[in-house]
């Protein structure tokens, strides 16, 4: 290991280290939240003596840095020590170790969790004790993105080792008694610090077991295509030392790790440390999108969804939209384009389709909807209609996207429609409206093709007659090449 070593360049992550200690850092999966715990001396209120303590603290992102943070307030650092985190997807629910100290001295730790309701924390939740066990240690908890499964650490007994990796899973919102992830993940020694990438196929953890340099080393595994973990690789040397690694966790993007050490040279002992994860151990692609979902007068509607479509497997994932908001996570092969639409009654068509090579859409990104109601003698633009140059033939994505506006049909099945082509001023005027019909026909012929009547679906072209905005650039032009569908009647 150490004579094949690999790309390690660890950068202090600035705001959250500070002169008192920091470790078991986490990073909220939409990069915005850190929770952490931090040990400091205090004095007490005569300033005679020097008290250690840990506090569990929360740092928000501001213009790309995480401020210093603050101790969490209730039901948080009461009397009992708090840490090793982890959040759903969507910032609401936070699973986390407290540990207590019982009258005999056994300072046993349990995995609690907390909702986030209106701004602020609920009362502390417990799981039952077939899960937290009474004469156990369960601690640092990872969620996975569908909020489903956990991972955690125990020294229950029956295990392989010490301290084994656990799941348990949600069904019909109950969770299932925890399962031991088997023997090709734990072994005679330690296990424990599991991070579930944002993929769900990808196992970050802490082991003394394993080719190992000394001490705990990082080691992942990934899921095969039955879903069963793989033999685990260790991360490498120079991220693995003598010294004791734990706690690394991965940014939803995959493209940086984290940790805490206090054998580097930091502001105080421990510190969160950050690097850019090499090739070899990143998890799958991942797009993680968030945004809100609202009509033209920033309402909200009800009962909408969004539908992601994976291009290249055609699977649909749908996302309900809670309150005008949504958060969803994909995990995609290097290579799939997605297609995302809702296809609301009484609302406009909206799709957004997603390239591969789209780097707008690095996880984790920013999307918002706005839906237009329907009016009859209005006109709605269909996005990412493409043609190549002087040529009706529809293009894969233009295929893709129509196939879900005859879904959208399906919902919305009285409207009868007119499709609309038009062009930019580029080349004769006639070739131009010839053009633009032989587009707009081409555009309903595949409708068609999908089951609706011709009674619902005219067409009609205008050539270079309607420009939306200046041709004098190819940013306008390109927005003047355009498709759009006109409500004929509701």
């Amino acid at each position: 290991i150490i004579n094949n070593p690999v790309k390690f360049n660890p950068q202090i992550v600035k705001g959250i280290s500070t002169q008192d200690d920091e470790y078991l850092p986490i990073i909220s999966p939409d990069q915005e939240l850190s929770f952490f715990t931090r040990r400091s001396d205090k004095m007490s209120l005569q300033d005679i003596t020097t008290t250690t303590i840990e506090e569990f603290v929360f740092s928000k992102k501001i213009n790309g840095d995480f401020e210093v943070g603050q101790a969490l307030t209730y039901p948080f650092n009461l009397e009992s020590n708090e840490g090793g985190a982890s959040i759903t997807i969507d910032n609401k629910i936070l699973y986390y170790t407290k540990c207590i100290r019982d009258n005999k001295g056994y300072n046993n730790c349990d995995i609690y969790y907390v909702n986030r309701e209106n701004g602020a924390w609920s009362n502390v939740q417990e799981f039952p004790k077939n899960i937290s066990k009474i004469d156990s240690w369960e601690s640092q908890p990872t969620v996975s993105s569908d909020g489903k499964k956990i991972i955690f650490s125990s020294d229950r007994s029956g295990g392989y080792g010490k301290m084994d990796l656990y799941e348990i899973s949600k069904v019909n919102d109950t969770w299932t008694s925890a399962k031991n992830l088997g023997s090709t993940i734990n072994s005679n020694e330690n296990e424990k610090s599991p991070y579930l990438h944002t993929d769900g196929k990808t196992l970050f953890f802490a082991s003394t077991n394993f080719p190992s340099l000394g001490g705990f080393d990082i080691f992942y595994s990934r899921k095969d295509s039955l879903g069963n973990w793989q033999k685990p690789i260790n991360i490498g040397y120079p991220i693995n030392t003598v010294a004791d690694e734990i706690s690394l966790f991965v940014s939803t993007d995959g493209n940086q790790a984290y940790f805490a050490s206090n054998n580097l040279n930091g502001i105080g002992g421990w510190d969160i440390y950050s690097f850019g994860l090499y090739e070899g151990a990143k998890p799958e692609r991942v797009l993680f999108l968030k945004g809100d979902l609202l009509d033209e007068n920033k309402q909200i509607i009800e009962d909408v969804e969004l539908e992601i479509k994976n291009l290249t497997t055609q699977e649909i994932t749908t996302i309900k939209v809670d309150a005008g908001t949504y958060v969803s996570s994909l995990t995609l092969a290097k290579d799939d384009d997605v297609l995302i639409t809702i296809k609301k009654e009484g609302f406009a068509f909206n799709s957004t389709y997603i390239y591969t090579e789209d780097t707008s859409f690095n996880s984790p990104s920013a999307l918002n909807f706005e839906m237009q109601s329907l009016e009859q003698g209005k006109s709605f633009s269909i996005e990412n209609i493409y043609f190549d140059n002087n040529s009706y033939e529809l293009k894969r994505a233009t295929n893709e996207i129509l196939i879900e506006f005859a879904k959208y049909l399906e919902v919305n099945n009285t409207l009868i429609i007119e499709i609309n082509g038009f062009t930019d001023n580029v080349g004769n005027q006639a070739d131009n409206q010839l053009l633009s019909e032989n587009r707009a026909k081409a555009v309903r012929d595949l409708i068609l093709l999908q089951g609706i009547s011709e009674k619902r679906v005219f067409y009609n072209g205008f050539g270079e007659s309607s420009p939306i905005t200046s041709n004098d650039t190819e940013k306008g032009r390109e927005q003047n090449r355009r498709t759009e569908f006109k409500i004929i009647s509701q």
